[in-house]
């Protein structure tokens, strides 16, 4: 019978190696973690493509998710407990040079690795959607949608578009509206009533405005279509949400003549591509339809077709660029905090771990209260936090030629530790926050491009990514040299 259920003998023997010839390593049963923790994505893996799911309906992937995290803390609890059986540190065993970066990297991985199962749920979702949909197909389906609703309640929908005429104020007074529509004694007619407008507002209203005619550098003239987007879903990200037709583009062709097809076409054509979004859930923004076309959730079923198509993009669009970039870095970070208070815990008294953890929490707490008092903004939470780190760095290294161990230099340098890999993201925060432009009081020039531009958010992306591998690998090499020293001086000093 096999020393552990379900190891296979390279395991045995590995574990056997480690233990002679590195028992720092072995400490860690990193060996041991991996193995188990593949034979549990497998199985994960297998269980949740088995169970049935229909894209069409509202995910409860959070209740899944819920489970997974109770069984990866069930999993972590259970690593720690083989964990602290034996502390080569603490018994002043034999350590290897090399041994505190090994050991720092595999606590992060195999932390990493242990949350990371709990994508594996969503992951899986996401693909079983791929299989029976296409995001690109479901775009045209969504436009030729929108085309053929505006077509089969033409009636029902003004061929005209009327401008309204906006007078652009220098940020002066802008006087109150008190009517949509005003008498012309020249036409001898009510014409919509002209929109003042905050020159600095204007650069909105240009984005959102299907057409847009100047009069002078004062007066424009903007033409925006009626809303025909009736399918459509808030989910959509950017990416496709460029290739949904706008409401100019379907009025454009609700409204050619060269188009022509019997009402009853129109519809069952509409019918047959709505069948495969159809939900039996309603979205709750179908109810707020015009009132002339109330016949679009009763009779077009568009309610059940917008919440298809919300449930699937749900599945489609959770892991793009961005969401799969805050995904990885949640993983990380909990991953990189945990792994920063296990390997302060694994050098440190147990006293004094706990008195860090109650220090922290009081420290954070009494700043708060002041930082609040004084209103501070981003700068100031980041500068005091930086602060901060170079006061417990200057306690713990001013305390380190004491003869005696005592608590508060333990205190000092274990949050000192703690906060080390976060200092280099913490000061290209800072940097960026004290030179970000201020969108909100740009002067509007209609030729400008206004507000960051492309270009410049991706250049800031790679200073916080270099920053965040930065304090890594600052951290490991610390954690081999100086903070090694400065934890063997403390530990071994008596107590006071």
């Amino acid at each position: 019978m096999p020393k552990r259920p379900l190891a296979p003998p390279f395991i045995t023997k590995l574990d056997d190696f480690l233990l002679r010839n590195r028992p720092d390593t072995w400490t860690t049963r990193f060996h041991l973690v991996l193995w188990y923790w593949l034979l549990y994505t497998v199985a994960l893996t297998t269980f949740y493509f088995v169970i049935p799911d229909n894209p069409l309906e509202d995910s409860n992937i959070g209740y899944w998710i819920a489970g997974q995290i109770i069984l990866v803390i069930v999993g972590i609890v259970l690593w720690m407990i083989y964990l602290f059986r034996f502390n080569v540190f603490k018994s002043f065993g034999d350590l290897k040079p090399g041994d505190r970066i090994k050991t720092f990297a595999i606590y992060l991985i195999t932390l990493f690795l242990l949350t990371g199962t709990v994508f594996i749920p969503p992951l899986i979702e996401s693909y079983k959607t791929y299989v029976r949909f296409s995001p690109d197909q479901m775009i045209d389906d969504i436009n030729e949608m929108n085309v053929l609703l505006g077509r089969i309640n033409k009636v029902h929908i003004s061929s005209k578009i009327e401008p309204d005429t906006i007078i652009v104020v220098d940020n002066g007074y802008i006087p109150p509206s008190t009517s949509d529509y005003l008498w012309d004694d020249s036409l001898g007619a009510y014409v919509r009533a002209p929109i003042y407008m905050n020159r600095d507002d204007l650069k909105w209203t240009l984005n959102e405005s299907d057409s847009i005619v100047w009069i002078n550098n004062d007066k424009l003239l903007r033409y925006t279509a009626p809303s025909l987007q009736f399918i459509s879903s808030y989910r959509i990200t950017d990416r496709y949400k460029d290739r949904l037709y706008s409401d100019f583009e379907i009025y454009n062709r609700v409204f050619d003549d060269s188009q022509s097809e019997e009402v009853s076409q129109l519809v069952r054509r509409y019918h047959n591509i709505a069948d495969k979004y159809r939900s039996e859930d309603e979205d709750i923004y179908s109810y707020y339809l015009m009132d002339s076309l109330t016949d679009m959730r009763t009779v077009y079923n568009v309610g059940q077709v917008n919440a298809g198509i919300g449930n699937i993009s749900s599945r489609f669009f959770r892991w793009e660029r961005e969401e799969i970039a805050i995904s990885v870095r949640v993983c990380y970070y909990i991953s990189l905090f945990f792994a920063m208070s296990l390997f302060i815990f694994r050098h440190s008294t147990i006293k004094t771990f706990f008195l860090s953890i109650l220090a922290a929490i009081l420290i954070t707490i009494i700043t708060g209260i002041f930082l609040a008092l004084g209103r501070s903004d981003e700068e100031g939470v980041l500068i005091t936090a930086i602060v901060y780190y170079f006061i417990f760095l200057t306690i713990a290294l001013a305390m380190s030629r004491y003869p005696t161990r005592t608590a508060v230099s333990g205190i000092a340098l274990n949050l000192t530790v703690l906060l080390t890999p976060f200092i280099p993201i913490l000061c290209t925060l800072l940097y960026h926050q004290m030179n970000r432009y201020d969108y909100y009081s740009y002067t509007y020039n209609p030729y400008d491009d206004y507000g960051y531009s492309e270009t410049q958010r991706s250049l800031e992306y790679l200073h916080y990514v270099i920053a965040e591998i930065m304090g890594l690998v600052i951290m490991l090499i610390l954690s081999e040299t100086g903070y090694k020293w400065l934890f063997r001086r403390w530990y071994s000093a008596p107590e006071e």
